[in-house]
């Protein structure tokens, strides 16, 4: 058994890890994961220009733009292929110019550029060339970390306790409610950025991040941030792309993904982000990137819709970035055993046969 890892979309910093840095319309191999052909990736995590690819066993690969140190390896130069960053980690997470990386001791680490508090290193700490551990609070330090996410310029982990640390930019309410800063003339305004994790004033079951945006799955669907809302809806599968939110409703069903199923979007479709079209075959998975999404459907095809600029969503019609259509972009005899979804960038993982 073996698997591969497959891309297309935007590649400028070869953040695709095909050792060229020319978009492609069409899925691509990617390069420098070769000895772990017969180990499926536990996690992708896509920055602004630089992707990770982790496995079960701790090896983290980065490939793409690296002249922050965001990629965790020491080198100002770009990462045209897939390369190993030292260490063993058990999560990792991308934003705009920095990474942050959970080690399996659940401590925390930063990498890269972040002018709004992204590194959570403390105030006016905006850069991190290599590694640098980040200090939690002491409240925070008995408990496991569960999850690691990163926006653009924000941060939210959940811990075991079911508690949530944040950091990063704050202005938008993305962090939660936060007490207001006062201006040397009198103003009362927004914080704009917390500089080092905090607790934050919520609690959730589940969790995704938008563009300036923090959204909690409990009974509804609460987005904090930039044009806040509540869905009085229960949802047992939610993702989210910069501007809008798609989930499955809670049927009852033990599987979340069964026939009948359908996405259900909320949110900019400018670009045809918000889901509303046929499926030929039964769903087994969605994912979606910045903005776009993609479908796995039973019959083993891949189909793609949303804003497909730089190629994420496949081959254009007539120059029409916006597919506000399924189209497919994979139904190859490999196995699809995982899709996701980056910064105009689409991944799939095949087992091959």
């Amino acid at each position: 058994m073996s698997f591969q890892v497959l891309a297309c979309g935007s590649n400028g910093s070869y953040q695709l890890g095909l050792g060229n840095d020319d978009d492609h319309d069409s899925l691509q191999a990617v390069i420098g994961l070769e000895e772990f052909a017969c180990t499926k990736p536990k996690q992708f995590a896509f920055g602004g220009n630089h992707t990770f690819v982790l496995y079960p066993n701790g090896e983290l690969f980065a490939t793409g733009e690296n002249k922050h140190g965001q990629c965790g390896v020491v080198t100002p130069e770009t990462l045209k292929k897939f390369t190993r960053v030292p260490g063993s980690w058990k999560y990792v997470a991308a934003g705009w110019e920095f990474s942050v990386l959970c080690s399996f001791s659940d401590e925390l680490y930063c990498c890269g550029y972040g002018p709004k508090g992204e590194l959570g290193l403390g105030e006016n700490r905006v850069s991190a060339h290599n590694l640098e551990k980040i200090e939690l609070p002491e409240i925070s330090r008995s408990a496991s970390i569960s999850e690691v996410k990163c926006s653009i310029n924000h941060v939210v982990v959940k811990l075991d306790s079911g508690e949530f640390l944040g950091w990063g930019a704050a202005r938008k309410g993305q962090l939660g409610i936060q007490e207001p800063v006062v201006t040397k003339s009198g103003k009362i305004k927004p914080k704009p950025a917390l500089w080092k994790p905090q607790l934050l004033p919520f609690k959730a079951e589940a969790f995704c991040m938008g563009r300036d945006r923090t959204i909690l799955v409990n009974d509804t669907i609460t987005i904090l941030g930039l044009e806040p809302l509540v869905l009085n809806v229960k949802a047992h599968t939610v993702k989210a792309m910069w501007s809008s939110i798609h989930y499955i409703q809670d049927n009852g069903k033990k599987h979340a993904l069964d026939d009948g199923n359908r996405i259900v979007s909320v949110g900019n479709n400018l670009h045809g982000q918000c889901f509303d079209y046929d499926m030929m075959s039964p769903m087994k998975a969605f994912a979606v990137g910045s903005e776009h999404g993609l479908v796995l459907l039973g019959n083993n095809s891949v189909f793609a819709w949303g804003w497909g600029e730089h190629g994420n969503c496949g081959i254009m019609r007539d120059e029409n970035v916006t597919f506000d259509y399924l189209n497919k972009i994979y139904e190859g005899v490999d196995e699809v055993v995982e899709i996701a979804g980056g910064l105009a960038t689409t991944w799939l993982v095949v087992k091959k046969r």
